[in-house]
């Protein structure tokens, strides 16, 4: 079979096989180097071209960068380093010798070194964001960071939503509680208080547990099978 003839974009970037309509990668790259530039006028455009290809190694990556320069005042955003790959970008800039910008920190407790997430007009760590967002627990009423939903969508907190998590019988012990690890291909499950280092997984009575817990390895009893 021939091959057909290759597309191109207007700008005349060649485009892969994907679907036709779909946006050029090519310009997208182009259009994050054009704002880039614009706002960091102490690199050259070849040292911001090289930046932005040293961060936006995956589709996705060029992708989540477009979105978010174009969703404010490229310096800004860039000097939030929110999302995580805008903040990459930062750490690029400035190892290449960039004066407009410094390293990004914590909107809120300062931090330096850790993944933002955009929240208003600054970038927040994953910490700071939770406390942000947390909100009363559906079944204890304790503002605290939501960890998981029960079926319904209402927030749990940590405490309860591990108590909630897969209680059912343990192979080994049993009695009913958090499973830590499923029994697969005919194996038994094996709760919390079976599995922790030092545990033969899946001790039948605390006498085979007992020489594991007095070994002084284990600071915690296998209550379960006492």
């Amino acid at each position: 079979m021939t091959a057909g003839p290759a597309r191109a974009c207007p700008a005349g970037h060649q485009l892969g096989p994907g679907k036709p309509g779909r946006a050029c990668p090519g310009c997208r790259r182009d259009g994050v180097v054009a704002r880039v530039a614009a706002a960091d006028q102490s690199l050259t455009g070849e040292q911001v071209a090289a930046a932005v290809d040293a961060v936006a190694g995956h589709p996705a990556v060029l992708r989540s960068l477009a979105v978010a320069l174009a969703g404010g005042q490229a310096g800004e955003v860039l000097a939030a380093g929110a999302p995580p790959a805008v903040g990459r970008l930062l750490t690029e800039l400035i190892s290449l010798g960039s004066t407009m910008f410094t390293p990004a920190s914590c909107g809120t407790c300062g931090r330096t070194g850790w993944p933002l997430t955009r929240s208003g007009h600054a970038g927040m760590c994953s910490r700071c964001r939770n406390r942000e967002l947390a909100t009363a627990c559906a079944r204890c009423g304790t503002v605290k960071p939501v960890a998981g939903r029960t079926g319904g969508g209402e927030p749990l907190c940590e405490r309860c939503r591990r108590r909630e998590r897969g209680h059912r019988p343990c192979g080994s012990c049993g009695k009913t509680g958090p499973i830590a690890v499923r029994g697969r291909s005919g194996g038994k499950d094996v709760c919390v208080n079976l599995d922790h280092p030092g545990n033969p997984r899946g001790c039948e009575t605390w006498e085979d547990a007992g020489s594991w817990w007095h070994s002084g390895s284990i600071r915690r009893s296998c209550v379960n099978a006492r």
